[in-house]
């Protein structure tokens, strides 16, 4: 790679240093002899010292003349719009010289947040007042056990009227005791899952009840705070976005540049000025170098390793400039950033020996004013802020090594058939949700993955009240029952290789999309990914594979239609969704098989599965009939007139379905009739005699119907064996004693909707006497994203930059 500017970046990076020569005041220039940690531009703006107001007037103004305040804004929102290859080159020069940033929080954190989410009421009240440095920002996201865990969260918010009234605690509290305004997560919603529930919500930091209380760190530093709400009461006009939706909106705030190039060249300073002080006549004097050539040698590889950081930084650089979005890289490169910044420290005390121990910055005998000393206790926390070593290490080994990871217990807390087996599902349609419904329904996790506006599952009627609702249709409910669902764009590039990364880890991936778009979604899984099964219409090849279809459509293209009409009648299709649902069924047959051989040391599968095809291969005897006799089968609507008994008969109050063909039952039937002898009729002695006299046998089946109701029917006809039952209305069939004492339908508390009715168990587990299954609800719209994404090891930058993408919903 060319580490060289280009000829605009030459340009742009001389004016940049310009304005850093002329412009910045020389209480923030190194030349000045200002004390370490003097200078902060957040502190400077409020200070009592008039020089030190004016100094963060002064250099405020001059980046604003440029826009150099927010240099990733939009240029209409005040921002410079550079590209991220200018912002690079601006931070670098910016680090390189000491200049303070400009804004804080606010322009880094909350700025980007408003410009997505905001109103232009509040763009227009607040994005000025940030860029002119009037208001400064605190940011209120930790609490006490809670940490980064959004879901921990325990700061209350209760909408009152038009104010929410917040009661809870924050912790770790950057800034606060210096800025005006603070920007919180709150949760205003206990009962929903995790990451819901939470909004986001500005507050006046002088709000009566909010108190703002300091935490010294070990360094006597005072950066942190705690803060404790009290019944504050906040304007319902300060929330951004929607209510409940704050996780998404905080994930707006991080500036997207995530090249370290800033602690690239802090790192180089701090082992640029040991080297020159332990050369010069003083640090000779207090230095241990010229005792040991180890040491020497240490320092040297120091200085190397900041060459070594470097280059990581230009490397994320150059990626984002191409759209990329780095993963394992910035893993990489802030792994080895904080370490160094540790390790820097501690070569500093040991080349200073016992000089190392002197605290006071101001004490004469202590080298290079104590910074080494500070740097020593200071650098501990760097490998746990932004995410801990140990995270990185598992990013870069999974992602970066392409390691396995280890294996995670089942979320299963009982005993299933398929606990500890993972499907991926994509592209929400009705055959691939209705497969993976039974690997769930017998306890595999199953994650979905959806397009960012929801799948066909989710569209599909009816709806409570008729109103259309993407987390309430009764067919998403029925057959998405404990899944989990992510919300991700797959036909970016960026969507696929997140796809790739949690196909990963699965055992199966059940994809149902159009033929081209399925085979691009292969690629991206790899031939070393697990086994894969794509369900389209017509296949992924020959003349028809790119065709559009349906559940009618599929159900035109085998003998179905066809043959479930009158003779010369219109083609008659029933059971809406049906034919959908048997291609799902025989995916999933083929999905248990392959799971199977991959746990027996068989290579993976990729399955293809063709809707026209399981329904002509499988369900379709019809097309047997007359593949063997040349003939069809005699029909009508919902009877059979070759094998009867078999099909529905009216009787005195309502239907019977009789499921007795062939001469056993027939002849049982007869017994029941009180005909013992009309098997041995010419008229029905074989079937085609049958067919040809159906309307003699119905002359004493249907009188014998008409004077009996359906319990009547069924109870005397099972006394002579004969297959019947009756034909239940819904309201009948939650009633049916057998589906009350088994357990038939399940109860289950359905988030937004209340008390659900759904099919249960499609089997029964008598290990010990207990039924392993459990009814678990249908997942809301990218409920489980950041979910998921965390137990794959995606850190929080990494999901913000997939949402703020567009990747992620």
């Amino acid at each position: 790679m060319d580490w060289n500017d280009s000829e605009e970046q030459v340009i742009f990076r001389a004016q940049v240093r310009e304005v850093i020569e002329t412009k910045l005041p020389e209480r923030y220039r190194r030349s000045s002899g200002a004390e370490e940690g003097a200078g902060s531009w957040q502190s400077d703006r409020i200070s009592k010292d008039p020089e030190a107001r004016q100094a963060a007037t002064d250099w405020a103004n001059a980046l604003a003349e440029r826009g150099w305040i927010a240099p990733h804004w939009p240029k209409e929102y005040g921002g410079a719009g550079l590209t991220p290859m200018e912002q690079f080159v601006f931070k670098q020069e910016m680090a390189q010289a000491q200049a303070p940033g400009v804004g804080g929080m606010g322009v880094s954190l909350l700025g980007p947040t408003l410009i997505v989410h905001g109103t232009e009421a509040q763009r227009a009240e607040h994005l000025p007042r940030i860029l002119s440095g009037e208001v400064a920002w605190a940011e209120g996201y930790s609490e006490p056990g809670a940490g980064s865990d959004l879901a921990s969260l325990q700061t209350r918010a209760i909408k009152d009227g038009d104010d929410y009234v917040i009661n809870g605690q924050k912790i770790w509290t950057s800034g606060a005791h210096t800025a005006d305004w603070l920007f919180a997560l709150v949760r205003t919603d206990p009962e929903a899952p995790k990451h819901r529930g939470i909004s986001f919500l500005m507050m006046d930091i002088h709000t009566p009840g909010l108190n703002v209380r300091p935490l010294i760190n070990m360094a006597w530093e005072h950066g942190f705070n705690e803060t404790f709400f009290e019944d504050v009461r906040v304007p319902a006009k300060n929330l951004v976005g929607d209510e409940n939706r704050g996780w998404y909106v905080g994930a707006s705030l991080l500036d997207f540049e995530r090249s370290n190039i800033a602690g690239a060249i802090e790192n180089r300073r701090t082992l640029t000025d040991l080297i020159s002080y332990v050369t010069s006549e003083a640090g000779r004097g207090q230095s241990r170098l010229s005792e040991s050539d180890a040491l020497r040698h240490e320092v040297a590889e120091a200085y190397v390793q900041t060459e070594v950081l470097f280059n990581f930084s230009f490397r994320i650089i150059s990626m984002q400039n191409r759209g990329l979005i780095p993963n394992y890289e910035a893993s990489t490169s802030k792994l080895f950033n904080s370490e160094l910044v540790q390790r820097a420290a501690r070569l500093g005390t040991k080349v200073f020996g016992l000089y190392g121990n002197l605290w006071d910055r101001h004490d004469p005998r202590a080298p290079m004013g104590a910074q080494f000393t500070r740097r020593y206790v200071t650098s501990i926390p760097s490998t746990i802020a932004a995410g801990s070593s140990e995270i990185q290490r598992n990013i870069i080994a999974t992602r970066g090594l392409g390691l396995p990871r280890p294996e995670r217990p089942s979320e299963v807390h009982v005993a299933q058939p398929l606990a500890g087996v993972r499907v991926i599902e994509v592209g929400g349609s009705l055959a691939a949700a209705s497969a993976t419904n039974l690997f769930a329904d017998f306890g595999a996790s199953v994650v979905m993955l959806e397009p960012l506006a929801g799948g066909q599952v989710r569209r599909l009627p009816p709806f409570p009240d008729d109103r259309p609702d993407l987390n309430s249709g009764a067919v998403h409910l029925s057959t998405n029952t404990g899944k989990r669902s992510v919300a991700l764009d797959i036909t970016s590039p960026s969507g696929r290789e997140v796809l790739g990364r949690l196909a990963h880890d699965a055992d199966l991936v059940v994809i149902e999309l159009p033929a081209e778009e399925a085979r691009r979604t292969l690629a991206a899984i790899g031939d070393d990914g697990p086994s894969t099964i794509a369900i389209t219409p017509h296949g992924l090849d020959g003349p028809f594979a790119e065709r559009r279809e349906n559940d009618t459509s599929v159900f035109a293209w085998t003998t179905r239609m066809h043959l479930h009409a009158r003779p010369g009648d219109p083609p008659l299709r029933y059971a809406p969704h049906l034919a959908t649902m048997q291609v799902g069924s025989t995916a999933a047959a083929v999905g248990y098989a392959a799971i199977w051989a991959a746990r027996h040391g068989q290579p993976r599968r990729a399955i293809e599965v063709a809707g026209v095809e399981a329904l002509a291969g499988n369900v379709d005897s019809f097309f047997l009939t007359w593949s063997f006799t040349g003939a069809e089968q005699p029909r009508t609507p919902g009877r059979s007139k070759a094998a009867y008994p078999a099909g529905n008969y009216r009787c005195k109050d309502g239907w019977v379905m009789f499921a007795a063909a062939g001469d056993r039952f027939f002849a049982r039937l007869c017994q029941a009739l009180g005909q013992p002898d009309l098997p041995k009729d010419p008229r029905f002695a074989t079937p085609l005699a049958k067919a040809e006299h159906w309307d003699d046998f119905m002359t004493y089946l249907g009188p014998w119907l008409e004077t009996r109701t359906r319990t009547e029917v069924v109870t005397e006809l099972q006394a002579f064996g004969v297959m019947v039952a009756p034909v239940l209305t819904p309201p009948e069939v939650l009633a049916d004693p057998q589906a009350v004492a088994r357990g038939s339908f399940v109860t289950l508390d359905q988030p937004g909707l209340g008390k659900v009715t759904l099919p249960g168990p499609p089997f029964r587990l008598r290990e010990e006497g207990d039924n392993a299954w459990c009814a678990r609800p249908a997942p809301r719209l990218g409920e489980d994203t950041a979910n998921v994404l965390d137990a794959a090891g995606y850190t929080r930058d990494e999901q913000i930059a997939l949402f703020r993408a567009g990747v992620t919903g």
